[in-house]
């Protein structure tokens, strides 16, 4: 793999107090091949970081290092891991996330797996060390690391370094922002929601691609649905939007369902999001009832904040997560629905 992808981290942007003042700590991940592999790790470390550091660099990331700490397969396996991994299986596609082995197997009640083949994900481990102090100070500290545990320095796997304010990034735009002016037609729709995939749900946009392409649209329009409304709640500044009370957004939330659910049974749409989205229902014919029961987490979202009990916790869950799965499942057009639909719903809920 000549340009792989990495994947970089900085913690301290939600939490401060894990960088001293003047600095952020960041850590950087890139997949490599296990021992079993062709690589002379004794000889080619100190190149490989090096091409490491120069591809952060070039993605506008400072260097300004003032501690580093580097793993590599050799130290993995030291630390126990088959082969020097930390992720077990082997990090292709298949073997990642919802596709890992599952961690319960129906014929022997009671056994779970754990570890890190299996689900929810495989499990990141940090690529290196947070600073102790701030560029050009003092510090008594320094030299105590040299004799902390492999276990704790394991635990202390970020790289620190300045931060400039130019890469701080901001929350995307909410959708209820990007409306645009005027009637659109469907192809116009099924494009804006593309657009709303691609701006907030990187992850669930590029997955989209494995799909063949004439069903990719219709997951964008499901996307869209779910964002549209998941913005109407999140409507705070916080989230990047305004200052809306909860009851405004109440009656928004409550307007876009029922305008939703007017138009599926007239078959179709005006609004520049439900336009697609009501054509891709009556094309799959997908239950509408998912879509009351996604709605009414979401309003859930605007008041609760903690479920007394564990079966007030799975009907959000329902609502929220497992009906995603039930909505997408008939775009997928499985060959046995009713053996699919309890693993699509199991897969949306391990996906959120």
């Amino acid at each position: 793999m000549p340009d792989p992808s990495i994947l970089v981290t900085l913690h301290s942007l939600d939490d401060a107090s894990l960088a001293p003042d003047g600095c952020s700590s960041i850590y950087v991940l890139e997949p490599t091949p296990n021992l079993s592999g062709k690589i002379d790790w004794s000889r080619e470390r100190d190149r490989i970081m090096g091409s490491l550091r120069e591809k952060v660099t070039s993605l506008g990331y400072p260097t300004e290092v003032v501690v580093e700490e580097i793993y590599d397969p050799q130290d993995w396996e030291r630390m126990g891991m088959e082969q020097g991994t930390p992720f077990a299986l082997a990090h292709t596609f298949f073997q990642t996330g919802p596709f890992r082995p599952n961690n319960v197997d129906k014929r022997v009640p009671g056994l779970v797996f754990t570890g890190s083949s299996t689900l929810p994900v495989s499990v990141f481990r940090w690529c290196s060390s947070r600073a102790n102090s701030p560029p050009n100070a003092s510090t008594s500290s320094a030299p105590a690391d040299r004799h902390i545990s492999p276990e704790q320095r394991h635990r202390r796997t970020m790289r620190s370094m300045r931060l400039p304010q130019a890469i701080r990034r901001q929350p995307p735009m909410p959708t209820t922002h990007l409306l645009p002016a005027g009637p659109v037609t469907l192809d116009e729709s099924y494009a804006l929601c593309k657009d709303f995939n691609k701006r907030h749900g990187t992850t669930y946009y590029w997955s989209t691609k494995v799909l063949p392409k004439v069903k990719q649209h219709h997951v964008h329009a499901l996307y869209a649905f779910a964002r549209y409304a998941d913005d109407i709640v999140d409507e705070i500044p916080s989230q990047g939007g305004r200052d809306v009370p909860t009851e405004v957004r109440a009656d928004a939330l409550a307007d876009f369902g029922n305008r939703f659910f007017a138009d599926v049974e007239a078959g179709r749409s005006d609004d520049p999001v439900l336009k697609a989205v009501v054509h891709t229902v009556r094309a799959f014919d997908i239950d509408i009832d998912a879509f009351h029961r996604f709605l009414r987490s979401m309003t859930m979202d605007l008041t609760v904040e903690s479920y007394e009990t564990w079966d007030d916790l799975l009907v959000y869950m329902d609502g929220s997560a497992a009906v995603i799965g039930e909505m997408m499942l008939p775009i997928l057009e499985p060959s046995d629905y009713d053996a699919a639909l309890p693993h699509a719903r199991d897969l949306a809920t391990h996906s959120s």
